[in-house]
């Protein structure tokens, strides 16, 4: 019990405020796989502007282009996901605070913290 006393518990808010961070960052990787998907479609529409190497499977450049395009469309499907699982979770982490007891504590901790950090001056 001594030892959670002496935790320097995290802000709520600020939790809340990096799950928000996360599910823009999603958004963001979202983005990017779409616009990859469009670059991937312009492909898929010039097949004789392209080749496959002999490494690996023998498939034709149009296969190739679609497995990337299958792959991209799941891809964001997940993280379309994610972000709503995060989203969801917001519902809850937005509520949450410290009380005011938990919240002095943790400024008390943290001004010890502080303090014993700073180099002792001699005269």
């Amino acid at each position: 019990m001594a030892d959670q006393n002496r935790r320097i518990l995290p802000i709520p808010s600020d939790l809340d405020e990096q799950l928000w961070e996360f599910e823009e960052r999603i958004e963001e990787v979202r983005r990017d796989l779409r616009a990859m998907q469009q670059r991937y479609t312009e492909l898929s529409q010039a097949p004789e502007a392209m080749r496959v190497d002999s490494l690996g499977e023998l498939i034709t450049p149009e296969q190739a282009t679609e497995q990337v395009l299958i792959a991209l469309v799941g891809a964001d499907a997940r993280l379309a996901e994610t972000a709503g699982t995060l989203s969801r979770s917001r519902r809850y982490s937005s509520r949450l605070s410290l009380t005011d007891a938990a919240a002095e504590r943790r400024e008390q901790l943290l001004n010890e913290a502080d303090r014993r950090q700073r180099p002792h001056r001699s005269r």
